[in-house]
Parts: C-alpha cells; sequence; structure tokens
C-alpha cells in the first residue's frame, strides 16, 4: 500500500512538470511604411519564349529542345482538349436544325427530298 501511494504522489508531481520551452515570438522584420504599389516586375516568361537561354548554358539549350520536340506529354494534353471540343461540338449538335437530303429514282424518274426539322425545348 505504501509503494502504491508512493507511486501515485510520484506521478501526480510529475505530471506538473513540463519538458516544453517557454515560447517566444519570433522577430519579424515589419516596414515602416505600407506601400499598395506591387513590386516591380523585371521580366516575364511566358510558355514560347525561350527564358532559359538567359542561363547561358548549352547543356541546357540542348534539354530544352530535346524536351519540347519529343514532349509527348503535352502532345497527349493537345489532343485530349481537341478530343474534349469535338465532345462538345456534337453535344450542342442538337441545338441546331436538322437538315436532310435524300434522291432516288423510281420508274425512270429521278427524285430528289429535302427535310429540314427544328424541335424547341422550353424546359431543358
Amino acid at each position: 500500500m505504501p509503494k502504491r501511494l508512493l507511486c501515485l504522489t510520484l506521478g501526480v508531481a510529475l505530471s506538473a512538470c513540463s519538458l516544453v520551452p517557454a515560447y517566444q515570438r519570433p522577430e519579424l522584420p515589419i516596414p515602416a511604411s505600407w506601400s499598395t504599389r506591387p513590386p516591380e516586375q523585371t521580366t516575364t516568361a511566358s510558355a514560347t519564349s525561350e527564358w532559359w537561354r538567359s542561363f547561358g548554358t548549352a547543356e541546357l539549350d540542348k534539354l530544352m529542345i530535346k524536351g519540347l520536340g519529343s514532349n509527348f506529354n503535352l502532345q497527349a494534353a493537345y489532343s485530349k482538349v481537341e478530343q474534349a471540343r469535338g465532345g462538345a461540338q456534337v453535344a450542342a449538335a442538337n441545338r441546331y436544325p436538322s437538315v436532310g437530303i435524300a434522291a432516288a429514282t423510281g420508274q425512270g424518274k429521278p427524285t430528289v427530298l429535302g427535310q429540314a426539322s427544328y424541335e424547341v425545348d422550353f424546359w431543358g
């Protein structure tokens, strides 16, 4: 019984101890005045510009030309965009009138038939 009491007392006493150091707020450099003017941009690089040439290394030039010439991921992404564009055009085709022409010959007389239809969708 005294061992249990000693362990309990020791446990309660040690639970009040913290090994975490005291928090010290870091010092941040704060400007003396606030400016709403955006920072000046020196240069802008687009996807079509040759931005890598500013490094002046022939090895990087070779790698970029090789990468841009055989970038199959980019070509696949372009193909997917074109496929989605085609799918959107097919999906929107029912917005336009439907026109059909047929030709037939019967009893020696050529016959040309034409048909145009449009369905108005009030609720869709």
